[in-house]
């Protein structure tokens, strides 16, 4: 934990020591395991009623991510077929409030969130099914 910088580079630290019976120091190898992370939309997660012009809470987990890794948080009107976002870098904190536009043009019964790695738009968690946003009172 915090031995990698954000970004799509890793960095490393090597540590020679020299050898009592010998002047020369050696690197026999060196492994660096890395693995992209997982990131699981916990809410919402299919079926909820949103109003436009409120604020919403989309929670998730990333617990291959470090609290202060930067997460892109975006949405669908379409089933998934195209995103915008809602903020290209929020806090790893597992919770965001979005405050859904007023605009009616965001009438849906087809929207996703996606939760990404903002560094790897690859990596992503997405709700599991569509919820709606309309002008009808919330039921969740």
């Amino acid at each position: 934990k915090g031995d990698f910088a954000t970004g799509n580079s890793i960095k490393y630290k090597v540590a020679f020591k020299k050898n009592t019976m010998s002047s020369i120091s050696k690197l026999e190898s060196i492994v660096i395991p890395y693995a992209l992370g997982n990131i699981i939309v916990l809410s919402p997660s299919g079926g909820e009623i949103w109003q436009p012009d409120s604020e919403q809470k989309i929670t998730w987990s990333a617990w291959d991510y470090e609290k202060s890794y930067p997460m892109r948080l975006e949405y669908s009107l379409d089933g998934g077929k195209t995103f915008q976002t809602i903020i290209a870098k929020a806090e790893n904190s597992g919770a965001y409030s979005w405050n859904i536009p007023g605009n009616p043009a965001i009438i849906t019964e087809q929207a996703l969130v996606r939760v990404c790695d903002s560094y790897d738009n690859k990596v992503y968690g997405i709700s599991d099914g569509m919820f709606s946003i309309t002008g009808v009172e919330s039921r969740r």
